[in-house]
């Protein structure tokens, strides 16, 4: 019995060291693991300070941006300033900025002379361009050049065909534009003021520091590269012709034809000049028709608006106006009446021709013969311009002038007394008359402010030549 109780107690006794030890055992290890992780998890924590640190300076860094790729000229070729090696153009498509033309090439194509005065004094740098007319229309020059001082004049000619450039040195050949102006220096001189104004308010506004004043208070004209045409050929300028004596940048644009090629010849007259960018486009909208003539003597085709310009001087500007005004390539303005006629609303009867009833060809006739027997100075059809070529017949349903289609009702505009027109119309068993029998509708109304429109077609005499007058 002694035995059994110290059996039990011993065993409780070693029951419960190994219970303590084993409690012992585990805090020993939970100390040895919590040690051995906290160095790496700080290890850990320190590496990712370290790399956004890191990441934060690579921040800051900013990589070197690159550099802007320079602009470089065009550079001409060494003979393009020979009308044999002209460089060709594509429209609506900029060429340039080019390198400055340099020197009038082995030829001088363009020399002036007392029958020639305007035309080049000599080629001082010039660079010849040719281009190809793609489509009808007026041919527009925009040339925008890089030093807004240089003094750039243009010429155009029409491309004759074999030893055109012989042609073109001997004068045979005469251009069909010129632009001779001068630089106008008051112009430009203004504009750089205005925009030397402008910079420190533009400065300004950017949050830039404003420039400090010059010490002197006169302004520095410097050779700014011009953004913008300065010279050319437009459909809204005034002048026809720009001489060395007048000052500007733009001409008229002149009509060309599909498949026709130009030739453009730009000199520099400035010494030490820069270069400049050049668009050739054709305007389609607005087409005004080239006068031509053929010149017996000479054997070709003359553009008359040219040739008077070129000979008369302010009294050939008169001519030419006198003359545009009376082959009705000139809108005109004056007292006179206005015509409407349309269809009849009478319905046929059975069996009856329908044709009866409506407006033929031989119905506006009738009316404009009487109007132009009447005294009629200038007679246009829903805006047509009635001229010596012109023609009015039916097409289907519709009829045509010029040939141009339009359908009724149809407005004849008929300068001139007013009074006289209109009893030449209305007159017993006249046009007017005549038509109301069939019913067609047609009004007279005089007015004292009508606009009949300037001609809008082509005129070119390709098979009437002068004729000889007989021997007395």
């Amino acid at each position: 019995m002694d035995f059994f109780l110290y059996f039990c107690t011993l065993k409780y006794c070693i029951y419960t060291d190994m219970k303590s030890i084993k409690l012992l055992l585990s805090a020993l290890l939970c100390c040895a693991l919590v040690m051995g992780v906290a160095p790496d998890v700080q290890a850990q924590t320190k590496g990712k300070k370290k790399t956004a640190k890191t990441t934060k300076t690579t921040k800051k860094k900013k990589a070197p941006e690159p550099a802007a790729p320079v602009k470089t000229d065009v550079e001409l070729p060494y003979n393009s300033n020979d009308c044999l090696f002209a460089i060709e153009l594509q429209p609506d498509r900029p060429f340039g900025p080019t390198s400055a033309p340099d020197g009038g090439g082995r030829m001088q194509e363009v020399v002036a002379d007392k029958a020639h005065p305007n035309l080049f004094e000599r080629e001082h740098n010039t660079v010849w361009y040719k281009v190809k007319i793609p489509y009808n229309g007026k041919l527009e020059i925009s040339i925008a050049q890089k030093n807004q001082w240089d003094d750039y004049d243009f010429m155009v000619y029409r491309n004759t065909g074999v030893y055109f450039s012989n042609q073109v040195i001997q004068n045979k050949v005469l251009p069909v534009a010129v632009n001779l102006g001068q630089v106008d220096s008051n112009a430009l001189a203004a504009a750089t003021l205005k925009a030397n104004e402008a910079k420190p308010r533009q400065a300004a506004a950017k949050g830039e520091a404003k420039p400090k004043k010059a010490e002197t208070e006169e302004p520095v004209f410097t050779a700014d590269p011009v953004e913008r045409p300065t010279i050319g050929m437009t459909v809204d300028a005034k002048d026809k012709m720009l001489t060395k004596k007048q000052k500007g940048g733009f001409i008229q644009s002149i009509p060309v034809h599909m498949g026709e090629e130009y030739y453009i010849v730009l000199d520099n007259v400035s010494a030490n000049g820069q270069g400049h960018t050049i668009t050739v486009s054709v305007h389609a909208d607005a087409y005004e028709p080239l006068v031509l003539f053929y010149d017996r003597k000479a054997k070709r085709y003359v553009d008359v608006d040219l040739m008077i310009l070129e000979k008369g001087g302010s009294e050939g500007e008169r001519i030419l106006k006198e003359l545009r005004l009376r082959s009705g390539m000139t809108a005109l303005t004056g007292p006179g009446v206005v015509v409407t006629i349309d269809d009849s609303k009478i319905q046929s009867k059975a069996g009856e021709n329908q044709n009866l009833y409506i407006i033929h060809d031989d119905d506006l006739l009738k009316v404009i013969n009487e109007l132009r027997a009447a005294g009629a100075e200038a007679i246009s059809v829903n805006g047509q311009r009635l001229m010596a070529t012109s023609e009015i017949r039916c097409a289907g349903p519709t009829l045509s002038v010029n040939n141009v289609r339009s359908a009724p009702p149809y407005e004849i505009r008929a300068i001139g007394d007013s009074a006289t027109l209109e009893s030449a119309l209305r007159r017993r068993g006249g046009v007017m008359e005549t038509l109301q029998v069939w019913g067609i509708q047609l009004e007279v109304k005089a007015a004292q402010d009508i606009v009949v429109p300037a001609y809008k077609g082509a005129s070119k005499f390709s098979f009437a030549k002068e004729a000889e007058e007989a021997a007395s």
